[in-house]
């Protein structure tokens, strides 16, 4: 290869590598972290919400917030992440392979951005950023396996349970060491064993600035209750498509036509489509999208780069989803 065209490859996989590995420097005083926790203890998905630890909570943009349109007297709308209402957003869907049948508990949280940073750089920067939490039960409400990764399809990451035989694990999984995921440490296995889960639940620790899930475990009561802590309204999925507005109506969080139908608005990433885009071969590469219980619904939710595997690692048909990554449900 000619001197001329090394230069810019190797300047884009230094940046992609910087990426990868970036975490924002640590703040000077970032005070104690901060849990969100929901009041609803009565319904399926409220029992098994996850408390949400905050890193850096004096910074607005990592607060989980609620969606929120605005429609100026020009008529442009604009879309943001209210930080002051938290909101957690939970929709039930069953699946089905030869061996049963699963419920998943899905949670969508969104923040307001992921700000821009250059040292480290940060990729992944941009606004009305969010995660997703699946839990997945089996038909006696057991949960089997968490699985989490932002709202664009990255950072994909699995922690099962000890309900979970070993026998459903990929070929590559290691039960009793912790697993590395994008350079965070995530548990191999939450063990369920000896927990009372009427008295437990699960802590989802997610990083300042990059909103990545840093650690998951399972807490018991008392220890909750040394978090400092702040209430989260649980909702249903489908309100995220009809957001009020104050002069009446409602507008969606996502477009509705187009060529971005079924994105969330405002969410472009600009570095990623840069540094990204041209070889995963999609435009929008790491923009948040909804994800759809239908897979004729909304764009398709893959979740992995490999251009030939988008359908295969599409998280809308969750069976085929975990089959591609070796779970054998």
């Amino acid at each position: 290869m000619h001197n001329s065209c090394r230069l810019p490859l190797l300047f884009c996989l230094l940046l992609l590598f910087l990426a990868s590995c970036a975490r924002p420097p640590a703040p000077t005083d970032i005070g104690s972290p901060l849990a969100f926790t929901s009041d609803d203890h009565d319904s399926l998905a409220g029992r098994f919400l996850p408390v949400f630890l905050i890193d850096n909570p004096r910074e607005t943009y990592n607060l989980p917030g609620s969606p929120r349109a605005t429609v100026a007297p020009n008529g442009e709308e604009i879309i943001s992440i209210d930080p002051t209402h938290a909101s957690i957003y939970s929709k039930e869907q069953q699946f089905s392979t030869e061996k049963g049948t699963y419920t998943n508990l899905i949670y969508r949280i969104h923040f307001p951005e992921t700000p821009l940073s250059f040292f480290p750089f940060n990729i992944g920067a941009g606004s009305n950023v969010g995660l997703l939490i699946i839990v997945t039960l089996n038909s006696h409400g057991q949960p089997l396996l968490y699985t989490t990764l932002h709202t664009c399809g990255c950072y994909l990451a699995f922690v099962p349970t000890t309900y979970l035989d070993e026998a459903a694990y990929p070929k590559y999984r290691q039960k009793n060491r912790r697993q590395q995921v994008y350079s965070q440490s995530l548990p191999s296995i939450l063990d369920f064993s000896a927990k009372d889960l009427s008295k437990s639940q699960t802590v989802v620790h997610i990083t300042s600035a990059t909103h990545r899930i840093r650690d998951i475990w399972l807490a018991d009561q008392a220890s909750l209750a040394a978090f400092n802590s702040r209430n989260i309204q649980l909702r249903p999925l489908d309100s995220l498509k009809t957001l009020p507005t104050a002069a009446g109506g409602t507008r969606s969080f996502y477009e509705t036509s187009g060529g971005r139908k079924g994105y969330v608005k405002g969410s472009q990433k600009i570095g990623e489509r840069l540094l990204i885009g041209w070889w995963a071969l999609d435009w929008r590469v790491g923009e948040d999208k909804e994800f759809a219980s239908e897979r004729q619904d909304g764009p398709v939710f893959y979740t992995s780069l490999k251009p030939w595997a988008r359908d295969a690692s599409d998280l809308r048909n969750f069976a085929a989803f975990l089959s591609y990554w070796g779970w054998k449900f």
